[in-house]
Order: C-alpha cells, then sequence, then structure tokens
C-alpha cells in the first residue's frame, strides 16, 4: 500500500471517530434529558378516561348475544355428489413400479468375490495378515 492510500485510509479512520464520538455524546445527552416527563398529569388523567371507557363498551359487546349466522344454501342434488366424487383413474402412461424378481441379497456378490481375491495378500496388513493363518 503507497503512502497516499494509507493516508486517505487513516483520515477516513479519524473521521469516522470523530462522527461516532459525537453520536455517543448526543445519545448520552438525550438519556439525560429523557428522564423528565413531558406528559401533564391532566393529560395522563384524560387518556386513561378514555380508555375506561372503550374497555367499558367492550365489556358491554362481549355480553350481548351475536348476530344470528346467515342460512344456509340449498343443498345440492344427491347425483351431482357421487359424480363429484368418483375416482378419477391414473393418467395414460403413468409409470408403475413392480417387485423385482431378484434376490434381495446379490448386490453385495461382487464385493465377496473382491474380498476372496485379497485373501491371497500376505503382507500382514488387514485381511489375509499372518496373524490369520490357520
Amino acid at each position: 500500500m503507497n503512502r497516499l492510500h494509507a493516508l486517505a485510509v487513516a483520515v477516513l479512520l479519524g473521521v469516522a471517530a470523530v462522527a461516532g464520538s459525537y453520536a455517543a455524546l448526543g445519545t448520552t445527552a438525550l438519556g439525560a434529558s429523557a428522564g423528565e416527563a413531558t406528559v401533564s398529569d391532566a393529560q395522563i388523567a384524560a387518556r386513561e378516561a378514555k380508555l375506561d371507557k372503550a374497555e367499558r363498551a367492550l365489556r358491554r359487546a362481549a355480553k350481548r348475544k351475536p348476530p344470528a349466522l346467515p342460512a344456509l344454501p340449498a343443498r345440492r342434488p344427491s347425483s351431482t355428489l357421487a359424480a363429484a366424487s368418483a375416482p378419477v383413474p391414473p393418467a395414460p402412461g403413468a409409470a408403475t413400479f413392480a417387485e423385482d424378481d431378484h434376490d434381495s441379497d446379490d448386490w453385495d456378490d461382487d464385493r465377496d468375490e473382491d474380498r476372496h481375491d485379497r485373501d491371497d495378500d500376505h503382507s500382514g496388513h488387514g485381511h489375509g495378515g499372518e496373524d490369520d493363518h490357520d
């Protein structure tokens, strides 16, 4: 990094530090002034009265019987219900899977043959090592 780039980075970091300090001081000044009440007792009493009135209205509404539900629509004839619930046949060309006729244990036959081929290795490592002699 050449000197011009280093100077630019240092100046930007200094400006950021000054801006952060200013913001921190402003925040602490706001916190100190926020401790004072800015709403008068009369305004608080007026809002509490409004809330009490709304609460009484809600309690009265909860005690009343709800309005009647609208009547149900006329029923459809049973023939349309039966036609609507008829089973849908599968789409043509749908893939179906049948049980294989293969034995379930032939997947490892090749592995068994490979293992027998390795039994001729008498290097002392793994299968067929010196400690496996009969």
